[in-house]
């Protein structure tokens, strides 16, 4: 998806109730204002994400922000944007690790199981071959 750089300064906070379904209580939280020029007008927008206190932002702080230019009111920190995607590169081969681990536990012990089998057979014939 394209976006445009901008640095914004922090504007206000919207204050707001969100449900929380760990603690399954209202919390107060709070939805940062932003305000940034696109091709010369101001857009002032509440961001996506809140926080819980008001001492995260300071009137007149700027931070740098992507802005979605067909649609400008959307935008995401320059700091999240740069977290985004991090730690995949180790999450998948971990992943397929623990996946291999686990066919491992199920499928070693049918193998293990079926050796096993084929050994009592064995032995079950070569008994009918001394009785005999």
């Amino acid at each position: 998806r394209d976006t445009e750089p901008a640095t914004a300064i922090f504007m206000q906070y919207v204050e707001s109730e969100e449900y929380d379904s760990v603690s399954e209580t209202n919390e107060t939280v709070y939805y940062p204002v932003f305000a940034y020029e696109v091709d010369g007008k101001t857009v002032e927008s509440q961001y996506s994400q809140y926080v819980y206190d008001t001492t995260t932002y300071k009137v007149g702080d700027s931070v740098e922000i992507k802005y979605d230019p067909n649609n400008p009111e959307e935008y995401l920190l320059a700091s999240d944007v740069s977290k985004a995607g991090k730690g995949t590169l180790w999450e998948i081969p971990v992943g397929i690790i623990l996946i291999l681990i686990g066919v491992g536990k199920i499928v070693v012990p049918i193998v293990m199981a079926k050796k096993a089998e084929k050994q009592d057979n064995d032995s079950d014939s070569n008994n009918a071959s001394f009785d005999a």
